[in-house]
């Protein structure tokens, strides 16, 4: 019997706060997740202006708030073209850093299902720093100069 793969409610509510085409590829892609990949989750969709300060205070972003593609806002609500996700563990219930296997086999599902929709995205994108980001996907670093109704997406 094949393993159906699901958001708990905590990135539910993560997934929310993304625009409507990172939405459709987060669905589609945790609905179609072979077991080889296995289970994830969205670590964070849109990010407040606390959480982005404290991001680039911690080391895990080299942007402050309004520099990222987790801060665009469709007038009061978050409107991110980004979202980390990451490979979970449903028995420790938390995220697997250190396994770049699962990594790969996620960051492939996703391209493989962004380009079944139409979507172009980018996996693991680097900060400025050159560190890698693994968690970070974005299908549109410029969202705020286009109209939000007919979503240009950036090249892979």
């Amino acid at each position: 019997m094949k393993r159906i793969f699901f958001f708990g409610v905590t990135s539910s509510r993560r997934r929310d706060t993304c625009c409507p085409d990172m939405r459709l590829l987060l669905d589609e892609s945790i609905k179609t997740t072979p077991e080889s990949v296995g289970d994830w989750g969205i670590v964070c969709g849109g990010r407040a202006e606390l959480a982005q300060n404290h991001a680039k205070a911690s080391g895990n972003s080299d942007a402050g708030w309004g520099e990222s593609d987790h801060n665009i806002m469709k007038g009061p609500q978050m409107y991110s073209p980004a979202a980390d996700i990451a490979p979970y563990c449903p028995i420790k219930k938390d995220y697997i850093w250190n396994a770049p296997d699962r990594w790969a086999a996620l960051h492939d599902h996703i391209r493989v299902t962004a380009e079944r929709l139409g979507i172009k995205v980018k996996c693991g994108v680097a900060l400025k720093s050159g560190k890698k980001d693994n968690p970070h996907m974005v299908i549109n670093e410029k969202l705020q100069i286009f109209p939000l109704m007919s979503l240009s997406c950036i090249p892979t």
